[in-house]
């Protein structure tokens, strides 16, 4: 009975202080939120408002901040982040929070010195970094050669060096620094979910971000199908094949890790992700993301190794999928597949951009001409191809900034980063662990289909689930526990 009194007297002081701080706290950020509210508008009240808290969690556990940054990476190219009429920026706030989260993580290793893994870095992975610095700095001379068509059109807004190299350097640091700061997470962490619940947030917020845009435009299924629409999901920061790109990406570690979870609450959220990943993919009616799911889907059934039953319900998606898939998105994947010309199937890739760009890659097939190339080429300055920013193709991208050279340095890279997830997928004890790293594996195979006919091979916010998991791969290998068993399994 004594014991139960002397428990039972000490709550009290606790809560009436829990309350006076809690008071004090809401009031502070009350009356910043007001400030905010009179000075920045609405938007930026509401954000400060509720990473405030966060914040201040953030300085006593530097977990939370790297979190954060995890987060926001997915989604730094969407409005969300884009305040252009306020001088904020997506970059401006993912550099906001990767310097948070280092000082979270000096602060970290200041109190426990010895305690923080900090990750080690492949050679493979090094060289890579370095093509992109080099190239970038080649690209910063040829930059004013851009012809003022490009401008005026605006396929480019700015040809200063600053602005160059702010995009073609900067930007993809960012987006490294942001792998990193997943490594060093996962590296002083022994539960995925520090990286999982902020990649399946940032998918999530995305998938809704596009869905509620495309209801917003009302627009019916075969308007949205039609080849003049490629542009109507513009609004949202992330053209379709952008969008197409990162849902499918999302959806394999979503359909990897939902296999693991345990409880019908959590295997019901699940479901209802890959749901809304596969809407959002099907609403962006690109060519692109639909071969890409197709490579999803091919990966995980000739991929799944032991876990043989699994590959009944794969089967059953796939067949669902084909049965489903209404007539306005077979026509549009199967748009001028009965052509006889290769440039009708591809929209015009092939005569109007491809073609005219082979002059200029055999003009520097060594190294390349930097970043960007294309707004310098000559087929740009003579106007024989399209205006466009890029050419339409990772492949040809690579060849005509990075050269013969870079190109090889970066395939290797990305073997090297598929053969880091594949293999970590058998070496970690954790089921949702193996998962993870098991559907972030197929975002490679799915980067080099989609990549034929758009986007990059250079750090790019449309791969930030693949950065992310790179990075976590990178931190979990550096684990010292992880680091002397696979010592003792080498040692005879």
């Amino acid at each position: 009975m004594g014991t139960i009194a002397r428990t039972s007297a000490k709550p009290g002081p606790r809560v009436g202080s829990a309350a006076v701080w809690a008071y004090v706290a809401s009031t502070g950020i009350a009356l910043v939120a007001g400030v905010l509210l009179d000075r920045f508008g609405p938007k930026p009240a509401l954000a400060a408002t509720i990473l405030t808290p966060l914040i201040l969690i953030g300085i006593n556990n530097f977990k939370v901040a790297c979190a954060g940054v995890l987060l926001l990476l997915p989604l730094v190219p969407t409005y969300l982040l884009s305040q252009s009429d306020k001088g904020i920026s997506g970059p401006f706030v993912l550099a906001g929070a990767l310097a948070f989260a280092a000082l979270s993580l000096f602060f970290s290793c200041a109190l426990r010195p010895g305690k923080i893994a900090l990750p080690r870095l492949p050679v493979i992975f090094l060289l890579y970094l370095a093509v992109v610095v080099v190239e970038a700095i080649n690209g910063a001379q040829y930059t004013a050669q851009t012809p003022d068509y490009m401008k005026a059109l605006a396929v480019v807004k700015d040809t200063t060096v600053g602005a160059y190299l702010r995009v073609s350097l900067v930007i993809p640091m960012l987006i490294v620094c942001a792998a990193m700061v997943a490594a060093v997470l996962s590296a002083n962490t022994r539960n995925v979910r520090w990286i999982l619940l902020p990649t399946l947030g940032a998918a999530c917020i995305l998938s809704c971000l596009v869905i509620l845009f495309t209801l917003q435009g009302g627009a019916s299924l075969s308007e949205m199908a039609s080849v003049d629409a490629r542009r109507y999901l513009s609004g949202t920061g992330l053209h379709a094949n952008e969008i197409g790109l990162m849902m499918n990406m999302a959806l394999a570690i979503t359909v990897s890790v939902s296999f693991c979870v345990r409880g019908w609450g959590k295997r019901l959220a699940m479901a209802c992700l890959v749901l809304m990943l596969g809407a959002t993919i099907f609403v962006t009616f690109s060519r692109g993301a639909f071969a890409g799911l197709a490579t999803t889907l091919v990966y995980f059934i000739l991929t799944w190794g032991g876990k043989k039953k699994m590959l009944l319900p794969l089967l059953v998606l796939a067949g669902c999928v084909i049965f489903l898939t209404p007539e306005s998105m077979i026509k549009r994947s199967s748009y001028a597949s009965s052509a006889q010309n290769l440039d009708d199937v591809s929209t015009g890739r092939v005569d109007e951009i491809w073609k005219p760009l082979i002059p200029d890659v055999l003009k520097s097939p060594v190294i390349g001409k930097g970043h960007g190339s294309l707004l310098w080429s000559d087929a740009a300055k003579d106007r024989t191809m399209l205006p466009v920013g890029h050419p339409h193709s990772a492949y040809l991208s690579a060849l005509l900034d990075l050269g013969v050279v870079g190109t090889a340095v970066v395939l290797l890279f990305l073997v090297h980063v598929w053969r880091t997830l594949w293999d970590l997928r058998t070496r970690v004890r954790s089921a949702l662990t193996s998962a993870y790293f098991y559907g972030a594996s197929a975002c490679v195979p799915i980067l080099l289909v989609q990549g034929m006919t758009d986007d990059t091979f250079m750090p790019r916010y449309t791969h930030s689930f693949l950065w992310i998991a790179y990075g976590a791969a990178l931190g979990w290998l550096s684990r010292r526990g992880f680091r002397l068993a696979a010592l003792r399994r080498r040692s005879p």
